[in-house]
């Protein structure tokens, strides 16, 4: 190729990837959008479930109908949920005022949780930052890059590389200076709101009653302890207000094996017993007599082992009754181990004895949870402990990781990040290939054998492969990690599932970060670089400085494409042709009621890394390549919809890490501010702009020195707000006073006659709050439930109930009695057959199963009740 034609198939080839891309992403992402509006209100299991499957005090009244209503209705949407009649009341009138935001806003904190809500105001800062870095970008330094410089083809002229008067670098300096100070007054902001609203949180009485608030997580006790709770106990009995109990952690194998394969055993009857109603009731009618020779043509068979058929149903009971036996003797084991530790300091080799006789399910593990009897307590021994885990739920628990020592912990953590070394390692090839496809013109006139394939496809071929293919590539490629690094995080020997989640999100942003950001930004400049590097050598220095630059294009087009991603979250195409799915072929009520009850839950660790990536894209770009700006605006105002209305109506959050992911997030965005300014170093000084060069390097000294600051001495509150201290706990909250100082009573409570307006408010010193302040402070009666709070779910699971459907032949309830004959437990409650077809009442149930099953990346678990 002659450089003129090289000039045009560049200037072709970057201007065709980027309308490629802007078309086909715009095309994608209206349509998905469209379909979102057509179809949400046909299927509000999927688009709208917290509207009607949660009580009104944890959901949100359903958004209007019509063709992008739900738009506005987001932006308005406040901690009723858009009740506008309850706005206008005259005795509402003041409470919904500007000056009451912070009320709508712990309404909306105690229904979505602090993790959500502070993700949504995460997403809608980088959006008005953004906003104004587009003003500036657009209107100031996209013309500093284009008028009147080296006139470079395509997309290329509109980059800083196009600069040729190193003058206007002064530009791209003040700019620097403007952007950073912009960020670190935004991110400022919203950590002094995120802390507040934490500590606000943490000084309600609900939280501060709750089991969670007041039980701390304690590993690696000493052999000596483990069967010793009166000694364990006088170790933290110097904490304030004492130990009210001690849970010693046990994981019985042989009971959960047990168990689980009794679940097995029950689908199975269950299927087969409704099968056999289903059945019965395609090919009779009601007046139809009952008789054995007449039920049996429609009882299934299965084959056995051998190949042998023998009745579905009556295989299914013997198994049935024969686990049932097994798993109550184990847990009645469990209970006689039990009494004996009650009465070890009588006899104190008895339960040594029993023990060493069974102990691979008797064992205690060397951990336990220690609930304290006030809060104070429990944050001061957390705080006082190595491992400082405090506030878990039991459903949170991995219960099988609870055994891990310090010691295998290390090894397992040396492991994980052996082999995170060797995937990033494998992920840099990987990347650096799709950096390659996305520079394909540019390799044709370095490898000859290509040139003349490259030659022969036509511009916009050309451009989808170099602005569709690498980003989609990319982001199939980072799927495909997450959930490798899942499974590595868990491998560590983390307790809880959310803590797995907070190593993913770290594991995954350096990923994106290293991977996505740097390897293909210098291995897209290099590659564009190539044939002049490899005609003159020495002209390395001045050649990246101006190709680096260059790399914009990928990234232009990289944007774009998480875009339609947002699209892509509202439709929640997966769970939509799941439900559509499951609708059709779920045969039993338990299936039945699980598809129609089921609500997804987000993952945290995959959902701040690639937003945090995008906006550090977009800073790194926001001088090198100014269009940038406006398209990440877009990402972020689509993702804040997308983000907002999801948290509002479909997701229902188990694990929640009381906000905690949001300082963790802007912490990995504080790396992508360092990198902004040391490429900024880097371009000046590979430009010979001396002083400009000097004057980033000031700003980053200002930068390093602002953030310092920033978290010792103006969030000298503690930004990460894990644990309060004994002064904020007793300035902020005091139950023997007369008075409540600061705390924000509209926060407690989940009363549905509180909803969108908090509690009452009461004069300070008054009866009526003296008699509240009473009833704080005494004593709370312990519940049969609390009692067994963090005790192995495995000990504390009732025999389920064989589940059918009723039938108008009454064929259900001479299935049920016979399961009863046998011991088994069987019901037909809430579940009927219409038109031969399974139809359950969801606010009618058997009792054991009110408690939702969710699925949680390859593990069943079950929602903790403070959802309800």
């Amino acid at each position: 190729m002659t450089d003129s034609s090289s000039d045009q198939v560049s200037a072709d080839s970057s201007v065709s990837a980027f309308t490629s891309a802007l078309i086909f992403n715009g095309a994608i992402t209206l349509g998905l959008y469209i379909t979102f509006d057509i179809i949400r209100k046909r299927v509000k299991k999927v688009y709208e479930p917290r509207s009607y499957l949660l009580s009104r005090s944890k959901g949100f009244k359903s958004p209007p109908g019509g063709l992008l209503t739900w738009i506005s209705a987001i932006f308005k949407a406040h901690g009723n949920g858009g009740d506008e009649e309850e706005r206008n009341e005259g005795k509402h009138k003041d409470k919904f005022k500007d000056k009451d935001r912070r009320l709508e806003d712990q309404i909306i904190i105690s229904k979505i949780g602090l993790d959500a809500f502070m993700f949504i105001r995460f997403m809608r800062m980088f959006m008005i930052i953004f906003m104004i870095f587009t003003i500036i970008g657009i209107g100031v330094i996209l013309p500093i890059n284009y008028i009147g410089q080296s006139n470079l083809p395509g997309l290329k002229q509109f980059t800083m590389g196009n600069i040729l008067d190193n003058n206007r670098l002064y530009v791209h300096v003040g700019a620097a200076y403007i952007f950073t100070g912009i960020i670190l007054y935004m991110i400022y902001r919203e950590t002094d709101i995120y802390i507040k609203l934490r500590h606000t949180y943490c000084a309600t009485h609900e939280h501060q009653k709750s089991l969670r608030a007041t039980t701390i997580y304690v590993p690696d006790i000493p052999s000596h302890l483990i069967h010793n709770v009166e000694e364990l106990k006088k170790l933290f009995e110097i904490f304030p207000g004492g130990v009210k109990k001690i849970w010693y952690n046990r994981y019985p194998q042989k009971l959960i094996e047990a168990q689980s394969e009794r679940q097995k055993i029950i689908m199975g009857l269950e299927a087969a017993e409704t099968a056999f109603i289903l059945n019965y009731d395609k090919k009779s009618t009601e007046s139809k007599e009952l008789d054995d020779d007449n039920l049996k043509q429609f009882r299934p068979a299965q084959r056995t082992k051998t190949g042998m058929k023998q009745d579905a149903i009556e295989s299914n009971r013997k198994r049935l009754v024969k686990f049932n036996h097994h798993v109550e003797e184990l847990k009645q084991k469990e209970q006689e181990k039990q009494q004996l530790e009650q009465q070890k300091h009588k006899k104190s080799n008895l339960l040594d004895d029993y023990v060493l006789n069974n102990p691979l399910i008797f064992s205690n593990l060397n951990s336990a949870f220690i609930q304290f009897n006030n809060y104070m307590g429990a944050q001061l021994a957390a705080n006082s402990t190595t491992t400082r885990i405090t506030g878990i739920s039991p459903d949170d628990v991995i219960w099988e990781n609870l055994n891990i020592a310090y010691s295998q912990r290390l090894i397992r953590k040396v492991i994980s990040i052996s082999i995170t070394t060797a995937l990033i390692l494998v992920w840099l090839i990987l990347v650096t290939f799709v950096a390659a496809v996305s520079k394909l013109s540019k390799l044709g006139e370095t490898i000859s054998f290509l040139e003349p394939a490259i030659d022969s496809l036509p511009i916009s071929v050309l451009g989808i492969i170099e602005g569709i293919l690498p980003a989609l590539a990319i982001s199939i490629l980072m799927i495909i990690l997450s959930i490798v690094l899942r499974a590595l995080s868990k491998f560590e020997g983390i307790i809880t599932y959310s803590g797995v989640e907070i190593s993913l999100q770290k594991k995954y942003y350096f990923f994106l970060i290293v991977n996505v950001l740097l390897v293909t930004t210098f291995a897209n400049g290099i590659f564009e670089a190539l044939p002049a590097l490899i005609d003159s050598p020495t002209s390395i220095i001045n050649t990246l400085a101006t190709n680096l630059p260059l790399a914009s294009t990928f990234f232009l087009t990289y944007v774009l494409l998480s875009i339609s991603g947002s699209a892509v979250e509202l439709l929640q195409i997966g769970p939509l042709v799941m439900y559509i799915l499951f609708k059709k072929l779920s045969n039993t009520p338990r299936k039945v009621w699980q598809n129609e009850k089921q609500m997804k839950m987000k993952d945290w660790g995959t959902t701040f890394p690639p937003h945090i990536l995008i906006a550090v894209i977009g800073l790194v770009y926001s001088s090198i390549q100014p269009i940038i700006l406006p398209i990440v605006t877009i990402h972020f105002l689509f993702f804040f919809l997308a983000y907002k209305y999801n948290f509002f109506y479909v997701y229902n959050q188990i694990f929640r890490n009381d906000g905690l992911l949001f300082p963790i997030g802007i912490s990995q965005f504080y790396i992508g501010i360092y990198i902004y300014q040391l490429v900024m170093i880097g371009l000046m000084f590979l430009n010979e702009a001396f002083i400009p060069g000097v004057l980033m390097v000031v700003l980053l000294g200002l930068t390093i020195i602002s953030i310092i600051l920033n978290k010792k001495f103006v969030f000298q509150r503690n930004p990460y707000a894990k644990f309060l201290s004994g002064k904020f706990i007793l300035s902020e909250i005091d139950i023997f006073d007369s008075k409540i100082s600061i705390r924000d009573t509209s926060f407690e409570g989940d009363d549905d006659s509180n909803v969108g307006g908090g509690a009452t408010k009461r004069k300070e010193g008054s009866e009526e709050e003296i008699q509240v302040i009473k009833k704080e402070a005494a004593p709370r009666i312990e519940t049969e439930e609390e009692e067994n709070y963090y005790t192995n779910p495995a000990f504390n699971t009732i025999q389920p109930s064989v589940w059918l459907p009723q039938d108008p032949a009454k064929l259900s309830i001479k299935e049920i009695e016979e399961c009863q004959n046998q011991g088994i437990k069987a019901t037909n409650r809430g579940a009927v057959l219409q038109n031969n077809q399974i139809v359950v009442d969801l606010n009618d149930v058997p009792a054991e199963i009110e408690f939702v099953t969710h699925y949680y990346f390859g593990e069943y678990i079950r929602e903790d009740d403070y959802l309800h």
